[in-house]
């Protein structure tokens, strides 16, 4: 774990004598001589004399850490009383705030976040100052000796590096709508025709067939006259006589609805091949017109409808 120590005031700043005795102190971790414990011990009691226990209390800290890692036990008791007598002249604080942002305290330069916790600082006011791509945050403190908590330093939104709102060159392109390859009077002539034509068949079918029972049922009168039926002519008057013309009539008016009708199926079926068939670009100099032509030709019972035309 990374620690952090400040004294009052920092390595750069102190006397040089003072910075004599640190370099002293510290040489021993550098060196290495001798078990690691007993160099600890060393170290930290040689910065206590100096009254610099932040420092102290960074190495102790550190040491027990490795300890209860490496699950070793050797000269524990004698290095965490020191440890506890360090704690006791110092405030230990974590600081929580954006990965990577630098942190500053005092105005020196500690490193960058997560690896700076926990700080050791003295008794007193202290500055701590965190900054992260163009945005800096400040807190002042003031902690005592024997202080344990946390700061939080927390940063507002942000643009993001290297971009711009709005990039000087950019240009806004606007796609027109994509053009429907059938425009709104071809589908409206193809739907008006398919209407037409469908509601044509249909009518003519329905008379059609409503013509062939009339037939029927005036075949069937005629066949059962007691007398030829030229003698409707005389006796127009007779039951027989008015049922057969009354069929008769009723035949004639369904074929002529049927003829009707399929004559407007005929007409509707042109309008929507027309449409549909109705070249899509032609050039000005070439196009030609379709034509197409619808023919209707009755027979009995009904009537037939046949196309042709050029396109």
């Amino acid at each position: 774990m990374a620690m952090l120590c400040l004294s009052g005031m920092t390595e750069a700043q102190e006397p040089t004598a003072k910075k004599h005795n640190w370099d002293e102190c510290e040489g021993p971790l550098q060196s290495g001589d001798g078990p690691k414990a007993l160099v600890v011990v060393r170290v930290a009691r040689c910065f206590m004399d100096l009254g610099i226990y932040t420092r102290a209390a960074q190495v102790l800290t550190k040491h027990v850490d490795e300890m209860d890692e490496q699950g070793a036990q050797g000269g524990r008791a004698v290095i965490e009383g020191l440890l506890q007598t360090a704690l006791s002249r110092v405030a230990v604080i974590d600081v929580k705030t954006e990965k990577g942002a630098r942190l500053r305290i005092d105005g020196a330069f500690v490193g960058s976040f997560p690896a700076i916790n926990p700080i050791f600082l003295e008794a007193g006011e202290h500055l701590i100052e965190a900054q992260i791509d163009d945005q800096q945050i400040q807190k002042r403190i003031e902690v005592v000796a024997g202080h344990v908590g946390n700061i939080e330093l927390i940063f507002g939104p942000r643009k993001a590096v290297g971009r711009k709102d709005k990039p000087e060159s950019a240009r806004v392109v606007q796609r027109q709508p994509k053009k429907s390859p059938w425009p709104a009077w071809r589908i409206a002539t193809t739907v008006a025709g398919g209407l037409v034509g469908v509601t044509g068949t249909g009518i003519g079918v329905a008379y059609a067939v409503s013509g062939q029972n009339a037939e029927q049922q005036r075949s069937a009168t005629v066949a059962a006259f007691p007398l030829r039926t030229s003698q409707c002519a005389h006796d127009a008057g007779s039951d027989d006589c008015s049922r057969v013309a009354e069929l008769v009539e009723k035949r004639d008016g369904a074929y002529r609805t049927a003829w009707g009708g399929f004559v407007a199926s005929g007409v509707g079926l042109a309008v929507l091949v027309t449409a549909i068939v109705l070249p899509k670009h032609r050039d000005s100099s070439t196009k030609r017109a379709p034509n197409v032509a619808a023919v209707v030709v009755p027979v009995p019972g009904g009537a037939t409808v046949w196309m042709g035309g050029t396109f």
